[in-house]
């Protein structure tokens, strides 16, 4: 899968400007992919808004929702998308800058109302959502699992068993040595 150039640039500006983990990044990146069909939805395409984000009024261009009962966030630019990403989205659980998989990536989301499918269970709800995410990441997702801090999410890893980074499938990401002090994550790689 080739990721949008979009999703790649404001996930860049994000780490930059926040000093987040490249794990972090990989699942902020698969978040988006999975929540605007790689940046080809209609709110990613005309108003910069890769996670339909709601509650951001600043005036212009905002889209009601299909059912009329909040309106999706429109943003200028990808720099802008990213600010609001930090200081309005996750300010309301910073949690998730820490999370160890796209499992508890997921869980933090769910928990604090971000998604819902109210035809399932808590639990079937976040494994489906933390699947697509984990797919997209190129990781195993473990329903339910709880493994340790540093190699949380990667499928058949034990905290403390060898380095391994799973990186995506089409090669966007490049593995980085273990330090064992955080985990590990990808390096992106800048396409020529």
């Amino acid at each position: 899968m080739d990721i949008n150039p979009n999703i790649l640039e404001i996930a860049d500006i994000y780490q930059k400007k926040y000093g987040t983990s490249d794990y972090f990044k990989k699942l902020q990146i698969a978040h988006m992919v999975h929540e605007s069909a790689n940046g080809t939805s209609r709110l990613a395409v005309e108003d910069n808004n890769y996670g339909g984000l709601t509650g951001y009024h600043k005036g212009a261009g905002l889209q009601p929702e299909e059912d009329g009962t909040a309106t999706y966030g429109h943003f200028d630019s990808n720099e802008e998308y990213a600010t609001y990403l930090h200081d309005g989205f996750f300010a309301h659980y910073p949690e998730i800058h820490n999370a160890t998989s796209a499992g508890e990536y997921a869980t933090i989301l769910y928990d604090n109302g971000y998604f819902r499918d109210n035809g399932k269970t808590r639990e079937q709800d976040i494994d489906d959502y933390g699947t697509d995410m984990a797919n997209i990441a190129g990781e195993t997702y473990v329903a339910g699992a709880k493994v340790g801090r540093h190699y949380a999410g990667f499928g058949g890893l034990e905290k403390g068993v060898g380095p391994r980074v799973y990186d995506f499938s089409d090669d966007v990401f490049e593995p980085l040595a273990d330090t064992n002090t955080g985990g590990s994550g990808s390096k992106l790689k800048i396409a020529s």
